[in-house]
């Protein structure tokens, strides 16, 4: 009876340092991966935390995003932190879209006109 006790926890106890080892060689695989050029997006099945690759660097999906959206290679994706700054207006010539403010030429101010949709009680003439 002694030996299948001592057997048992044997047992018990390789099955507990197999699965550390195969712990540590995943954490490993994914810790020690290749650095990545460029952005990309990675989610880790292992953890099931996801994030942004930045020249081989990994970060958080949230911090990235937090930190990250000043960053030139990324103004053109993201709204930058001046934009949404307050009492700030992106364009301040009348009739200009936020996109074509620098743009010359004539401006197409928006017009409402009357129709049978919108039955406007007002005289445009």
């Amino acid at each position: 009876m002694a030996w299948k006790l001592s057997y048992t926890r044997y047992l018990a106890q390789g099955v507990l340092v197999l699965a550390m080892i195969m712990t540590v060689v995943a954490i490993t695989a994914v810790v020690a991966s290749p650095a990545v050029v460029g952005v990309g997006h990675y989610c880790n099945a292992m953890t099931g935390q996801c994030g942004f690759r930045v020249d081989g660097l990994l970060e958080d999906v949230e911090e990235m995003d937090r930190r990250q959206l000043g960053v030139s290679y990324l103004q053109a994706r993201h709204i930058s932190y001046g934009a949404l700054s307050r009492d700030r207006v992106p364009c301040s010539r009348v009739g200009r879209s936020y996109y074509g403010c620098r743009g010359s030429g004539p401006v197409n101010p928006y017009r409402r006109y009357c129709s049978r949709i919108t039955r406007c009680a007002r005289d445009d003439s």
